[in-house]
């Protein structure tokens, strides 16, 4: 707790940032006045700006799937709501891991078809990793569904798969796909991406 009349601040995460925020937004809102009796120099609003800049933000990586690639899953990063930030980079569809740490990995593709032959069909995803300490990459996360056989009308089978992992600087993020022809692609439905914790 505070002294009396003073500002209270309940340990949350995120909390500062919140009023960081709330502070530059009362400072800048066109026609505010700042804050009732509080004068801040210049360079706390300069510090209040750089803490929520794009600099102070970890590395992160939004990828979505190209819906003009028809026989492999091409990933793309300047388009829709894909991103690259605080230096990850997309290199022979692989993300390059910025820096040593731990990173959330995800991915999710999405399947659809119609009626289909007495066989049954077999769909994967998988994320991999090339990693410097191996020869040979590395499976991360792997989700695999069978559309059955004789299925009559129309299907939808979604993968979504995520967790954390110790990763190192350069290591190449990838990924690897059986049912391309079935893929849906749109923005919300094919993605991969990880971002630093």
């Amino acid at each position: 707790m505070s002294s009396p009349g003073g500002l209270y601040l309940p340990r949350v995460p995120g909390a500062p940032l919140l009023f960081l925020l709330g502070l530059l937004l009362a400072l800048q809102w066109p026609g505010a006045q700042g804050l009732p009796g509080v004068s801040l120099a210049p360079s706390a609003v300069q510090t209040a700006r750089r803490h929520l800049g794009y600099g102070s933000l970890k590395p992160a990586a939004h990828l979505i799937g190209d819906p003009r690639s028809k026989n492999w899953l091409r990933w793309r990063a300047n388009s829709d709501q894909g991103f690259l930030l605080n230096g990850f980079s997309l290199s022979n569809n692989s993300l390059l891991v910025p820096a040593s740490g731990l990173y959330f990995v995800y991915s999710q593709v999405v399947f659809s078809g119609h009626s289909y032959s007495p066989k049954p069909l077999y769909l994967s995803h998988e994320v991999h990793v090339l990693t410097s300490r191996y020869s040979f990459q590395l499976p991360l996360l792997s989700a695999h569904k069978n559309v059955d056989p004789g299925l009559e009308g129309h299907w939808m089978r979604s993968m979504y798969q995520g967790a954390v992992f110790l990763l190192t600087k350069g290591d190449q993020l990838s990924t690897q796909t059986e049912g391309i022809p079935y893929l849906f692609v749109s923005p919300s439905s094919v993605f991969f991406g990880a971002f630093a914790l």
